[in-house]
């Protein structure tokens, strides 16, 4: 609050507007690390839910933020878990906005094996390379701190994703998308 109120003050336009994004990116931070917080001993019950519809609800929320990207989606229409809402809501989301932020085309599908589900989002980005596969979900990490500073995040988004994958009995892998050439994350989570 005292650096905003310095910036009202100040009389330098180019430094204000820095400034200003800074103390957005501060604040940014700052509110991410704090859901990563409480999500971590968040208890919400289980719900049914319906995949089709729950990821299509996510899918057409990103496709506000992503105009021009082109998102397939496949599932089984009738096919249903027992999960926690909100939070697989999250991790999904976070998947799918990242894979987007990164690609022209993204791919989503979901897929029953045995008591498994299966969420795959892949996408034609520049993908992940072997060296940082490990590094991705390690909060405040950024690929190329470079290249996304002008796509906003902390860093925290995969690794909260991760997190609360474990905590609903799944795990999140990152592989290369053998159809589109970029990124394939996979989620795989349990069949209640």
């Amino acid at each position: 609050t005292r650096i905003k109120l310095q910036i009202e003050l100040s009389s330098n336009i180019k430094d204000i507007e820095e400034i200003k994004e800074d103390v957005q990116a501060m604040q940014n931070i700052l509110t991410e690390y704090l859901e990563f917080s409480e999500n971590i001993d968040n208890l919400e019950k289980l719900k049914k839910i319906k995949m089709y519809n729950f990821i299509s609800k996510i899918i057409n929320s990103t496709k506000k933020s992503f105009l021009t990207n082109k998102i397939h989606f496949y599932c089984e229409k009738n096919l249903e878990i027992k999960s926690q809402y909100n939070n697989l809501y999250r991790v999904i989301s976070n998947i799918i906005n990242n894979a987007c932020k990164f690609s022209k085309q993204t791919k989503v599908s979901v897929i029953k094996e045995n008591k498994i589900l299966k969420i795959c989002v892949e996408d034609d980005g520049p993908g992940i390379s072997k060296k940082i596969k490990k590094k991705i979900f390690r909060p405040f990490f950024k690929k190329d701190i470079s290249r996304n500073l002008n796509l906003g995040g902390s860093g925290l988004g995969l690794s909260i994703a991760k997190d609360i994958a474990v905590k609903l009995g799944g795990r999140i892998v990152v592989e290369e998308s053998k159809e589109l050439g970029g990124a394939s994350f996979i989620i795989f989570l349990p069949i209640r």
